[in-house]
């Protein structure tokens, strides 16, 4: 993996948000206001603290007019593209669908939902856009059994999905950077039980390949929102911060 690439993002930025049911039976939960932005900025945030400047965002079809109409100021910073996900199954099928945009450039890819925030968070994004390996953040949560949770097995790194008995507290965050070369793995992903593309199966076939794991500092705030809880707490903290301005 030592040849130098770009790198370009790919943000899964659609589905059906059915844990914040029953508003998102009429708006996508990427509009909801995080504060005073609407949840997808804290997305595009991440992003452009990285130094990417071409993103692509999946999305629902009746989404992407909005996509446009929010995102219009942000075309000096960085260039957009969309494509729809008619049926969605997993969030690895979003790499799959990005194939042709990804081409031979590494990737950074991102779920919707995530909201990071701290102290020199630019620098250690900025550090993962240009490491020409994978990059997996984990981060310490108090409810392991809602995330996937990393766990070294004899020096053997793998991610357990939301384990029922307590194995640690390092949680995978949804920011992913990979090389072009790992997503060689994705031919052979097969659909899990439920039907989807896990994301943790294809991070299970490429972490102990050349992959730097970051672990990102308790004093940053992380949270993935997909309950009403995440995105009041998320607000809250951004207005004890005086956060107005992220994008």
């Amino acid at each position: 993996m030592s040849k130098t690439r770009d790198r370009v993002a790919v943000i899964m930025a659609g589905g059906k948000g059915t844990r914040l049911k029953p508003i998102t039976l009429y708006i996508n939960k990427h509009f909801f206001p995080v504060y005073n932005k609407p949840m997808i900025y804290c997305t595009i945030n991440l992003v452009i603290k990285a130094g990417i400047k071409k993103a692509l965002i999946i999305c629902n079809r009746q989404d992407k007019v909005l996509y446009k109409k929010i995102f219009k100021h942000l075309h000096k910073q960085i260039k957009l593209y969309y494509i729809i996900q008619n049926n969605p199954h997993g969030i690895a099928q979003g790499l799959m669908i990005a194939k042709s945009f990804i081409k031979q450039s590494n990737v950074m890819f991102l779920l919707g939902d995530n909201f990071l925030y701290g102290k020199h968070l630019k620098n250690i994004l900025s550090k993962a856009n240009k490491r020409q390996s994978n990059t997996l953040f984990t981060h310490s949560v108090k409810n392991p059994s809602q995330y996937g949770i990393l766990k070294n097995y004899q020096n053997h790194l793998k991610i357990i999905e939301k384990p029922k008995k307590f194995i640690g507290r390092k949680a995978v965050v949804g920011i992913y950077f990979y090389h072009n070369e790992a997503l060689k793995e994705l031919k052979n992903l097969k659909q899990s039980k439920r039907g989807e593309y896990e994301i943790t199966d294809f991070n299970n076939k490429i972490i102990n390949k050349n992959t730097k794991i970051i672990t990102i500092p308790r004093s940053y705030y992380w949270k993935d929102l997909g309950t009403f809880d995440d995105l009041y707490d998320a607000s809250q903290f951004l207005k004890t911060k005086n956060i107005t301005t992220y994008v």
